[in-house]
């Protein structure tokens, strides 16, 4: 519908009042004496509603779990929910709820923020989400994701610098916590883009929502590829020759560049640099030749095969920069 305006009139002696449009009304069946729900948005704009808004704000969803052959299509099937906004989602079995798909449901539960189980019977399971809309920011939990992986990131090179393997470890455990975060954040996305009145009080439009979306897709993958290089540096040989400590000193230094990529690529994401992002997209591009160095260094000092695999993760991190990049430019 249209923008339609209206002026404000004055009935009674306190009372203001706006007509309806016609068009509008006949829609949704609004006739004289018929109940509507306003709600006051935080940027002060009032939704109008023929339903309750406020009983919209907590949808639910009931998942029958005997639906499901197996525990990894359920857990699929739960994720989705929450994704599409679900604040209260119901699983039950027509039986005794199998004990294994309970299980899963709740270690799902616990890798997503402010979701607990609420109810628990022989037969249903009850999931709630207490946290997406009232800590509805975007921008907030993507800064968050980041930090994540940035620590991430330094916390390997620190563990690669210092050739301590427990602090790879470390490392490893903490990739979690991002994927908590890219959850939430595809949530809150699709809350909002199925709500235009929060959508414009975030200031967002559809575009914006894809590109968020994209770029902590991508924080996630290259918190992964940290994951795997400290996970295969862990496993590397306690000996080596000094060839291949030499080359070790170079993935080092190719770590740290990486690094500094992602760091710029983020950067440039947030604040919308087009500059910035196309010098991290040009550094990329320079990579490649220092990928074919790497990899005759490798065939020649016969490197253990976890130095191809570090190094991989790291191209696959420059190319998820790259994408950031790209699309720092677009919002530029």
């Amino acid at each position: 519908m249209n923008s339609v305006r209206r002026k404000v009139q004055r009935t009674g002696t306190s009372t203001l009042a706006v007509s309806l449009p016609k068009a509008w009304a006949k829609k949704y069946g609004i006739r004289q004496g018929a109940e509507l729900f306003i709600r006051e948005n935080g940027d002060g704009m009032l939704s109008l509603s023929p339903t309750d808004l406020s009983a919209a704000s907590q949808p639910k969803t009931d998942l029958c779990v005997d639906d499901y052959k197996d525990i990894d299509s359920l857990r699929r099937k739960f994720l989705a929910a929450y994704l599409n906004g679900f604040t209260i989602i119901r699983l039950h079995s027509k039986g005794k709820f199998p004990s294994n798909m309970r299980r899963a449901i709740i270690e799902e539960a616990h890798k997503l923020i402010g979701v607990e189980a609420t109810e628990e019977t022989p037969t249903t399971l009850v999931v709630q989400d207490f946290f997406s809309h009232e800590g509805l920011s975007v921008e907030k939990t993507l800064r968050r994701a980041h930090l994540l992986a940035s620590g991430m990131c330094e916390d390997l090179l620190g563990a690669l610098s210092s050739g301590d393997r427990r602090a790879a470890a470390v490392v490893i455990a903490r990739d979690d916590e991002v994927d908590r975060l890219r959850f939430l954040l595809l949530r809150q996305l699709n809350l909002a883009l199925n709500d235009s009145a929060l959508l414009a009080a975030l200031n967002l439009n559809t575009r914006q929502c894809v590109n968020y979306a994209t770029v902590v897709i991508d924080l996630e993958r290259v918190a992964d590829k940290i994951t795997k290089i400290a996970k295969y540096y862990a496993e590397l040989p306690s000996k080596e020759s000094e060839a291949t400590k030499e080359l070790f000193k170079k993935l080092l230094e190719l770590n740290r560049k990486v690094y500094a990529l992602y760091s710029n690529a983020v950067k440039a994401f947030l604040g919308r640099d087009a500059a910035l992002a196309n010098a991290v997209i040009r550094e990329k591009d320079g990579l490649f030749f220092a990928r074919v160095e790497f990899d005759k260094g490798f065939a020649a000092h016969k490197a253990p095969y976890q130095y191809s695999v570090m190094l991989d993760s790291l191209m696959e991190i420059a190319e998820h920069c790259a994408e950031i990049s790209e699309i720092a430019i677009d919002e530029s």
